[in-house]
């Protein structure tokens, strides 16, 4: 009913106001704004209430941006959620891009889209993909802009073969150092009996291509890892930095890695963005957004009719 839809809109005024210590704003009205231009996706006033507390709590300066870039970022945000990605985990990411790597909001929101496409071709979904990224960020702002198209090759690269991304970030970091790269290439070219893995240029490669390096040389130079056995494995494991022979087995194994996609390309429009928001949602949600945007949007003639009832009654009189 519309009085329940304004006593949820109050409610949810009231706990933003809460939330972010922010006294005498209509917070209710910035949430109209994001159901109205979302209410074909399924989205509630509750969930447009929630993604804006997000962005209170856990978006730094929120309120320190204008008031456009504040309902882009809040609409985008909305949206992610439509599609069953978490807000909180949609802006940690998304404040993460900003502030991490230098990206604009446009830029951010563009990013998180491709994460959404790629999910659609790996084991993960976009929300084990942000999140990932988020605990991996420390690790990967070295690479600067080249950070996210290196870390949807690992994500292809542990889709593919089996093996954690941070397990292969924590093989792939020991070249970080000029200390840790000097000890583990000291070691691979002693196992392989020459001086085939080039220091400088490992450390020059992201996380990704010395993972694929690693493979390269190990294979052409030692054979098959499956070939080997169990003390050479063990030994080829420990050189290479895995911490188990399963893990290195895999990765060092016969499996091909199929990568001929860059991030861009996973790229979603704005059609399949809502489509995945639809079949998210399911129609009973659907249904409920819909009667939820009429009690809002009658509101107005019921006020009038009031009114109307009013001032008849009184001519009567």
């Amino acid at each position: 009913s519309t009085i329940g839809v304004f006593k949820a809109m109050l409610n949810l005024n009231a706990e933003l106001a809460k939330a972010s210590g922010i006294s005498g704003k209509n917070f209710a009205a910035d949430i109209k704004a994001t159901a109205d231009d979302l209410s074909d996706l399924g989205v509630s006033i509750e969930d447009a209430g929630a993604s804006l507390k997000s962005l209170y709590t856990n978006f730094s300066n929120f309120r320190g941006l204008n008031e456009a870039t504040q309902q882009s970022l809040h609409t985008s945000i909305t949206q992610f959620a439509a599609i069953g990605v978490n807000a909180d985990t949609a802006t940690n990411f998304m404040d993460g891009l900003t502030k991490a790597f230098g990206m604009t909001i446009p830029q951010a929101s563009a990013l998180t889209n491709q994460f959404i496409g790629l999910s659609g071709e790996v084991k993960f979904t976009a929300e084990e993909l942000m999140t990932s990224f988020s605990s991996l960020n420390k690790d990967l702002a070295a690479f600067g802009k080249k950070a996210p198209e290196i870390f949807k090759n690992l994500v292809k690269q542990s889709d593919a073969l089996g093996v954690s991304m941070e397990n292969l970030v924590s093989v792939a970091k020991q070249f970080d150092t000029f200390e840790g790269a000097a000890e583990s290439v000291g070691k691979l070219n002693t196992l392989m009996g020459g001086n085939f893995i080039d220091q400088q240029r490992i450390m020059r490669m992201g996380y990704d291509e010395r993972i694929a390096y690693i493979k390269e040389e190990t294979s052409a130079r030692l054979g098959s890892f499956d070939s080997m056995n169990q003390f050479q494995q063990r030994y080829v494991a420990m050189a290479a930095g895995f911490s188990n022979v399963e893990d290195a087995m895999k990765v060092l194994g016969d499996t091909q890695v199929e990568n001929d996609k860059s991030l861009e390309k996973y790229g979603l429009t704005q059609e399949k963005m809502k489509q995945l928001a639809k079949d998210s949602a399911g129609p009973i949600k659907m249904m409920d957004a819909a009667l939820q945007q009429l009690a809002i949007d009658v509101a107005p003639l019921a006020k009038d009719f009031a009114t109307f009832v009013g001032d008849l009654a009184t001519f009567i009189k």
